[in-house]
């Protein structure tokens, strides 16, 4: 109970210090007062819509973020300020990557060589001497950077290649399909949650739990137009 009022009080604090996210988006003119905007259209070269309380400005010095009282929360020094996803900004700086969060604030330094999409699961792909790997928000390692590239899948597992096979991982590095395959394909079809391992010609079926539960030895496989597959006898409901 004690702990849970301490949490409590921190959080109405976090929010009595102007931390709240902001529900504010759209063009700087529809949102910012008329002398405001015409201020900022003076200063900066570019001035991008809001959102969720930010945007971002790009005058001779580089791309930075302001509040909707028009004042800069991240000074224009970054090459490229990337749009908002899931809270945050990936930036860049002299060919290096780093994310600020929704309000403005520095979480991860612009130190990695290359970034990826990621999603709303507190794991941020980045890439660091020449191999890929995970960081939370506040850049602590939470999958080591061991990978050669890393597909985003969902949000309990990703595909990654490794010594040059792709495999199946979750996010604590668990090796869920060994990397031995050509590709992964994973669960390609809408309908279903079935999913594929490659090699060669040949591919190995992978079930809804994400286990190999056959060795490469289908090949009746068509991809035309993406990859769907041909096999329509193959009773998917027994995995």
């Amino acid at each position: 109970m004690k702990c849970s009022l301490i949490l409590l009080m921190a959080f109405t604090l976090f929010l009595s210090c102007g931390h709240e996210v902001s529900e504010v988006n759209g063009s700087a003119f529809e949102v910012l007062p008329t002398t405001t905007y015409n201020k900022l259209q003076q200063k900066y070269s570019s001035l991008e819509s809001f959102e969720y309380g930010t945007a971002r400005v790009k005058n001779n010095n580089g791309w930075g973020v302001i509040n909707t009282k028009g004042k800069e929360v991240i000074k224009p020094e970054y090459d490229t300020i990337y749009p908002l996803i899931h809270n945050y900004r990936v930036t860049e700086k002299s060919s290096k990557y780093g994310l600020i969060n929704i309000f403005g604030k520095v979480t991860i330094p612009c130190k990695y060589d290359e970034f990826s999409t990621y999603m709303d699961n507190g794991y941020f792909p980045f890439k660091l001497h020449d191999k890929w790997g995970f960081v939370s928000e506040i850049d602590d390692i939470l999958v080591q950077f061991i990978y050669d590239s890393i597909a985003l899948i969902e949000d309990s597992v990703f595909v990654a290649k490794l010594n040059g096979f792709e495999g199946l991982f979750d996010y604590t590095g668990k090796t869920l399909v060994e990397p031995q395959y050509d590709r992964i394909l994973y669960r390609i079809f809408s309908d279903g949650n079935v999913s594929f391992a490659k090699k060669g010609d040949n591919y190995a079926i992978i079930n809804s739990k994400n286990e190999l539960v056959s060795k490469c030895e289908y090949s009746d496989l068509a991809i035309p137009h993406g990859e769907y597959l041909t096999i329509s006898s193959y009773n998917y409901d027994r995995f």
